[in-house]
């Protein structure tokens, strides 16, 4: 009998993950059910360290385990009996493996050319207003069903298309109206679905590093086009809660909260593509290493964040909306900026946030407001049965004169 060999083992694994997938597709191959279903049984131990080793040869370069589990995370929890995970998830061999690959072929199929920024600044000014559009928790990725809810909301990755386009075209309409040819974009987190939750990846219609590209290319062709009609964009990309990059466990993290998280790469994407087709006159972008800044607009101070860190809501809120925590940890925040702060640069007099998935304009004590810009996902199972609130599908638009003050306030519906 001729010896057998680790190729004959990986063909013969493949052949039984192929019948395993259709008994079972929500599931992945265990060691039980190969040897129960192989022909050589367990005769791979002679050639492969365990079975971790063997599914990890025979995976490698099958994009097949990203579109079938929908999600790395449960990936690297099967692959991960190599060595204790002590780091991020990111660093183990495998996982960085299928990212990277995946990450590079989206790359390369990527078509720049088509994106084309117009670099000129002649559009008529009418106004010295600048509009400030703020765009969050459009949780890319993720899947509504609205059979399961009973019809309130349906959400996919077209259904985010048709909303985020009623919103783009509904404030440039807005800015052309009143001549408005300033515009500020405040990218609040949470554009991706993220890896956080098991039941949210199961249904995903796109993983993690196909959310990444479909939302940049999304921005990148809506920043060409809006550069055909005004004459200055100034970007602000933070990062949301959803888009970090897990540890062993899925729990929010504070060391390197910005930098690693999938909006962070997703940021600095759009900053180096923009470097090498935008005049930063034209289109200039911040992608801050922290999860908040301070930003000054016609000489008024925003503090600008997801919202995740600026209260934990929870039992003490009303309509979904922790109101005491927003004005006590906006006092907080003030007090604690204006005291390392430089001649009080960094204390502000607003705030904007999202993460909360409504609408809200609450007074503080600064004697600005707070305000709270919704989603474009809407409803779904977690805010419906754990929350219990309303979604709004809408996105904040402000605009501020050349004194600093706030003169319109708009919720954008996405909705027709």
């Amino acid at each position: 009998m001729s010896k057998i060999t680790r190729k004959e083992i990986i063909k013969d694994f493949l052949e039984i993950n192929e019948i395993f997938k259709q008994e079972f597709p929500n599931e992945v191959i265990n060691r039980k059910y190969y040897t129960s279903h192989s022909k050589y049984g367990w005769k791979f131990e002679t050639l492969f360290k365990d079975f971790t080793e063997l599914k990890q040869l025979a995976l490698k370069d099958s994009i097949q385990v990203l579109d079938k589990d929908k999600k790395i995370f449960k990936l690297t929890k099967e692959i991960s009996d190599l060595k204790e995970q002590k780091d991020y998830l990111l660093k183990e061999h495998l996982l960085e493996e299928l990212v990277l690959d995946t990450f590079n072929k989206n790359l390369e199929s990527f078509d720049f050319d088509k994106i084309k920024i117009d670099n000129s600044i002649d559009k008529k000014i009418y106004t010295d207003k600048i509009a400030v559009m703020n765009l969050n928790d459009w949780h890319v990725g993720e899947v509504v069903d609205g059979t399961e809810v009973l019809g309130i909301n349906t959400f996919n990755k077209d259904i985010f298309v048709e909303r985020a386009d009623r919103i783009f075209n509904r404030f440039l309409t807005y800015c052309e109206k009143i001549g408005i040819t300033e515009i500020n974009l405040n990218f609040l987190g949470d554009l991706l679905s993220g890896m956080i939750q098991d039941e949210s990846n199961e249904t995903a219609d796109l993983n993690i590093v196909e959310s990444m590209f479909f939302v940049y290319s999304y921005i990148m062709n809506k920043l060409a086009w809006l550069s055909e009609h005004v004459n200055k964009i100034k970007i602000n990309f933070l990062v949301g809660n959803h888009g970090r990059i897990l540890k062993k466990n899925a729990k929010p993290f504070y060391k390197k909260k910005a930098i690693l998280n999938w909006e962070y790469v997703l940021g600095r994407q759009i900053e180096s593509t923009l470097k090498l087709i935008a005049s930063e006159d034209k289109i200039s972008i911040n992608v801050p290493k922290s999860p908040f800044i301070v930003d000054e607009v016609n000489g008024t101070k925003f503090l600008l964040m997801h919202g995740d860190i600026l209260s934990k809501g929870g039992s003490k809120s009303f309509a979904g909306l922790p109101f005491y925590g927003f004005t006590m940890n906006a006092a907080k925040f003030w007090g604690l900026l204006s005291h390392v702060g430089t001649n009080f640069e960094s204390t502000f007099k607003n705030v904007i946030c999202g993460h909360y998935h409504t609408s809200d304009a609450t007074p503080i004590f600064t004697g600005g407001k707070l305000w709270v810009s919704a989603c474009l996902c809407g409803e779904t199972e977690f805010s419906l049965y754990e929350v219990k609130m309303k979604s709004f599908i809408e996105q904040l638009l402000l605009v501020v004169d050349n004194r600093g003050h706030i003169d319109g306030e708009i919720n954008i519906r996405g909705l027709e």
